[in-house]
């Protein structure tokens, strides 16, 4: 018998079934391999977001615990796929520009603006309001935490590469797949939990997002480039960027609107020729509130859920997961802004 049946293989199962299963708990982390949303996305982590300049959610507590936690993991799994970077945040408009000015003189913003002074040539990017370089800035590589991820769970035995499908009239333990079974489930589905039964009535507002792998002929940054859209150069020669937001007539196709959309922000950030040489997209697991969703069902007490990362997923599963594997195993209360209670 297992402690918990773990669907999904994303970031959120990963994270939450690795901290589990290093406390010592049973799992079983089903996944049938499908296209999964935690590979595509840009995986950046920036401490300042969006048209307002406004300081990420809980940065002075997620990105020191997100930081700490994938050094440690890259030593555990002894690979390399998180690097830290300056953020180079060109502005958008003379507002904004001054906007940055008053908010610099706020000490909260202080941690994470940088002294260091521009030597590149700024020519290759569309600059005419002026930018700014902010510290903490990060990058994960996907792809490479993921298959190590999927290593570790294989090693140990605890990976089915096998669909699992949700029985509506069975919510009482224990659970079957196959010849196993469980106590509890932890649904960790991504934006597919909109079709679980017990959950599917949550406030998900699902997004479609676009990434490009682009060439760009002597390319001389070495920090992510950031304006409405991302630049991030990668060891390989190639530069990661996104990413496009859509809600309607969702699908996991790269198709040609999400193609001329991403082109179009890139243009007027880049004021050189630049060549795509992959286009991926995916859905994003995200909620109306714009936080996370962990917890118990409200009716059914072996079902869970740990969803909801949406944009910031790689800076908030870290922190989050950890928040879960407390109440799990020691019934220690998660944030209220984040319990999914709040939708009760």
């Amino acid at each position: 018998m297992y402690d918990y049946f773990i669907i999904g293989q994303g970031l959120a199962g990963s994270i939450l079934g690795y901290l589990l299963h290093q406390a010592g708990a049973k799992i079983r982390i089903i996944d049938p391999g499908k296209k999964n949303a935690s590979l595509v996305a840009g995986a950046l982590i920036n401490p300042i977001t969006g048209k307002r300049l406004t300081k990420t959610w809980m940065a002075d507590t997620l990105i020191p615990h997100a930081f700490n936690f994938y050094r440690q993991l890259e030593i555990a799994f002894a690979s390399s796929f998180f690097k830290e970077y300056e953020v180079l945040r060109i502005f958008s408009s003379i507002a904004q520009a001054n906007d940055w000015d008053s908010k610099v003189l706020n000490p909260a913003f202080s941690p994470y603006v940088s002294e260091k002074q521009s030597a590149t040539d700024l020519s290759f990017l569309h600059t005419s309001f002026g930018f700014t370089r902010l510290k903490h800035g990060a990058y994960v590589d996907t792809q490479a935490l993921l298959d190590g991820f999927k290593k570790y769970f294989l090693r140990n035995k605890v990976l089915d590469k096998s669909a699992f499908k949700v029985n509506s009239s069975s919510p009482e333990p224990p659970f079957f797949h196959g010849s196993a079974k469980a106590q509890n489930i932890i649904f960790c589905e991504g934006w597919r939990a909109v079709e679980n039964p017990f959950f599917k009535n949550l406030p998900f507002l699902p997004s479609k997002g676009d990434v490009f792998s682009l060439k760009i002929e002597n390319y001389p940054f070495s920090e992510i480039i950031s304006k409405g859209a991302f630049l991030i150069p990668l060891n390989n020669g190639s530069i990661k960027s996104g990413s496009t937001y859509r809600w309607k007539n969702l699908n996991e196709d790269a198709d040609e609107l999400g193609y001329s959309q991403l082109k179009q922000k890139l243009s007027s950030i880049i004021a050189r020729p630049f060549r795509i040489i992959d286009h991926q997209a995916a859905i994003r697991p995200t909620v109306q509130d714009r936080r996370p969703m962990l917890g118990r069902h409200h009716q059914y007490k072996h079902l869970f859920i740990f969803n909801g990362l949406g944009t910031k997923g790689y800076l908030l599963a870290p922190f989050f997961a950890r928040q879960m594997v407390d109440f799990l195993l020691q019934d220690k209360p998660v944030l209220s802004a984040v319990s999914v209670d709040r939708f009760l």
